[in-house]
């Protein structure tokens, strides 16, 4: 066939891709060396403090100025802070052709007010500097506030003997006015939003959303306030009208902000009304209207240093569950489950060791920082599920979850990453209810202008009292150039290897990569015989469309794919599909077509 012949020569150019990237650094510099940027004039006679990489950043590296003449940073720590100096960027003041243009957009955009900033910082006039806390201080502005596309904190020595601490940051453009979408074969989604996520400068978020995809239509409305009340708590409101219904959501959240945050919190209600929609070779086969109503309530305090903390505290919620009469082309194909109450109650237990956090640029987005905690975070929840079914008399189960975050460097110029995560649910001897997954995800930044990343992961289900599992994949979550939700069953395995190519090309603050890739992926039901010849394969190229001034670490994406096996129930050729968001990042994987900016 023509089609695999091409691809088996995509393979060939994704094997030999960096040798080709050695062969062309000769014409000009590597977009890493070392890990370590070269000093850019930041328009004083000063020190410069290299950081990670980035050949054209959305701030230059922190100056240190000494009256005496430079210093090593860490020769601050101690000395008192006499002095905040905020400094705030124009988000396209690097931009020097258009400049018509950008001082019009310019003109659209609130910057974001001194008081928004100061509540974040970690370090206040009269405290000692501490280069840890400064640092913190940088990626929680990066973090927590998603209208800032970039932060920097530095202390400036003074004559008297004390410390002007510096917090310059830079803020994208959070105006939002416009349509998109996605397209992928067997699916599409389209998308039409209004909305301003740094509204007045305040920090505040709201949004009005219509999508419509294949299956339905949907008008949402929602807000955010990341500083309720002038404090660290988290206020979110969300409405939402469908062809299945509508819902209503809020939920109100003391984060642990900084790593010596000694208490944390959370409250929600839900109620919504939505469809399970179950799939067969990518068509829709079964629809069970599902309408819930939940309270959630969690609590957790937190011992011990900085980089090394226990987190002991509780969670119990309350829903209930009722279901509609299945429809479809096959309505009596998958169970419908009894109309049910849940009261959940129980400890929690999470273990964080976090001792370095390492800044890259170009893992997965494009030209911003991007903060890697490197370490391990472990948690568990051990609960008590009491269940009245109508159809029976109640039940009381036990609840286990565990999950494990770990990241890491096995070499140089590597990163790796391990997150797992399963539950369990028991009636005496007999499991209820179980879920499990693993995923591992590597990436090589030593070849010049690229990131060589892989990501392997598995999933599995089983369920005999709420909605029968269905685990899926095509090209909208990891196995592109076969249609949308094609492979259906319980448990699944997939296989992502992509070179990502950052050249330094950059065309009115929008920046362009490439990628050649190859995906792998088998989906089964349990019982079911598999072997190697179930496994079904693609390979293809890529373009990468990314922009921290509008989008922050976003990336849209435009793949053409080969499929390399055919399939009796489908004659797949190459497709081309469009969306937002890697197919996979440092520590999760793509799920579903509806992503958006």
């Amino acid at each position: 066939m023509e089609t695999r012949e091409v691809a088996r020569g995509f393979l060939v150019l994704f094997a030999l891709s960096p040798l080709l990237q050695v062969a062309c650094s000769a014409t000009g510099p590597p977009l890493r060396s070392g890990g370590v940027a070269p000093p850019i004039d930041a328009g004083v006679a000063s020190t410069v403090i290299a950081l990670p990489a980035d050949p054209t950043p959305a701030i230059a590296p922190s100056p240190v100025v000494y009256p005496s003449g430079p210093l090593p940073i860490t020769a601050m720590a101690g000395v008192p802070i006499s002095k905040i100096v905020f400094e705030t960027r124009d988000v396209f003041e690097d931009q020097e052709h258009l400049r018509w243009l950008f001082d019009t957009i310019e003109f659209l955009h609130a910057t974001t007010r001194e008081r928004v900033i100061r509540r974040e910082l970690l370090l206040r006039p009269g405290d000692v500097y501490d280069p840890a806390l400064a640092e913190e201080t940088e990626r929680n502005l990066r973090r927590r506030l998603d209208f800032i596309s970039d932060a920097r904190v530095w202390p400036e020595a003074l004559e008297d003997g004390t410390v002007a601490l510096h917090v310059e940051t830079k803020d994208r453009f959070t105006l939002r006015a416009g349509a998109s979408g996605g397209v992928f074969s067997g699916a599409s989604t389209r998308r039409i939003s209004i909305g301003e996520s740094n509204l007045f400068g305040t920090g505040k978020q709201f949004r009005v959303r219509y999508r419509e995809t294949d299956e339905e239509e949907d008008l949402s409305v929602s807000y955010k306030d990341p500083q309720f009340l002038a404090t660290y708590k988290t206020l979110r409101v969300s409405a939402s009208e469908s062809d299945d219904g509508g819902g209503f959501a809020i939920s109100l959240e003391e984060p642990f902000r900084a790593l010596s945050t000694e208490l944390g919190y959370r409250i929600g209600f839900q109620h919504d009304r939505s469809e399970q929609r179950y799939h067969e070779f990518g068509d829709e086969i079964t629809q069970i209207p599902e309408r819930q109503t939940g309270v959630e309530f969690e609590l957790a305090r937190a011992t011990g240093p900085r980089n090394e903390r226990t987190k002991y505290g509780f969670r119990t919620s309350y829903r209930k569950l009722r279901y509609g009469v299945a429809e479809g082309d096959q309505p009596n194909r998958f169970r419908v489950p009894d109309d049910v109450r849940i009261f959940e109650i129980g400890p929690t237990l999470t273990y964080q060791y976090l001792p370095f956090f390492e800044k890259r640029t170009y893992l997965d987005a494009m030209g911003i920082t991007e903060d890697v905690p490197l370490g391990f975070i472990a948690s568990a929840f051990l609960g008590l599920q009491h269940r009245v079914e109508s159809s029976g008399p109640s039940k009381n189960q036990p609840v286990v979850s565990l999950s494990l975050q770990w990241a890491g460097e096995p070499g140089p110029d590597q990163l790796m990453t391990l997150v797992s995560s399963g539950a369990s649910r028991f009636r005496g001897s007999s499991v209820r209810g179980w879920n499990a997954r693993a995923a591992v995800h590597y990436y090589y930044f030593g070849l010049p202008m690229q990131t060589l990343a892989a990501s392997l992961t598995f999933d599995a289900e089983a369920e005999k009292e709420g909605f029968e599992p269905q685990l899926s994949l095509g090209e909208d979550n990891g196995l592109r150039g076969y249609n949308v939700r094609f492979f259906t069953g319980d448990r699944r395995v997939r296989l992502n290897l992509e070179d990502r190519i950052f050249p330094d090309w950059e065309l009115i603050s929008v920046r362009f990569g490439a990628v050649v890739f190859f995906d792998a992926g088998l989906v089964w039901t349990n019982g079911q015989p598999v072997g190697l010849d179930d496994i079904y394969k693609s390979a293809g190229i890529g373009l990468r469309i990314g922009s921290p001034e509008l989008v922050r670490r976003n990336v849209a994406r435009i793949d053409l794919a080969f499929p390399l096996d055919d399939h009796p129930e489908e004659d797949f050729s190459v497709s081309v599909s469009a969306s937002v968001g890697q197919i996979f990042d440092l520590f999760g994987n793509a799920e579903g077509i509806d992503r958006d900016f």
